[in-house]
């Protein structure tokens, strides 16, 4: 990221922060912000965490990975006071390796897994499906698409919501 880039995102962060203290702000970005989702490759950035810290309100999405999001490794929070960083999933072309690494079940269909060789589930789709309530905690609630039948309203989740609560500069 550019130096003005980086300066844009702290000004218009502050700017979104000071008006709505309590309310989450989304960011949506390619790749992750390194050191926080594992596994964070060479395309992850450190670039933005000095100024991500100061925003606890932060949920940024970020992937490149292709990495499932049956591991409960695909949330990061860093602790009291600043962001939260959650893999996007995979909507198809999940890689098995870093699956079988990190994860804590496997995806229902199980097509194709081979174990630590990097093969890839073609058969899948996985996403989130992103509620705020009325006091402004964060639910986040990880969809398997493939195994779903939404057209008649057979939603299959992935493991428990994650929930966001208590978003402000106080915490």
């Amino acid at each position: 990221y550019s130096d003005e880039t980086i300066a844009w995102l702290d000004e218009t962060l502050s700017a979104i922060t000071t008006q709505n203290p309590s309310k989450a702000v989304f960011i949506a970005s390619h790749a992750r912000v390194k050191n926080t989702i594992l596994p964070s490759t060479s395309a992850a950035s450190s670039d933005l965490m000095p100024v991500l810290t100061k925003y606890p309100q932060v949920i940024i999405w970020g992937g490149h990975e292709h990495s499932l999001l049956n591991r409960e490794l695909s949330i990061w929070q860093g602790g009291k006071g600043t962001f939260t960083a959650v893999d996007t999933g995979v909507v198809q072309y999940g890689y098995a390796k870093y699956f079988s690494l990190y994860a804590n079940t496997l995806p229902e269909n199980g097509q194709g897994f081979l174990g630590y060789s990097g093969a890839e589930y073609r058969n899948l789709s996985q996403g989130q499906y992103v509620e705020v309530d009325a006091s402004g905690n964060v639910r986040i609630n990880r969809i398997d698409f493939y195994n779903s039948d939404l057209e008649n309203g057979d939603i299959k989740i992935i493991g428990e919501p994650w929930i966001i609560s208590n978003i402000s500069h106080d915490g």
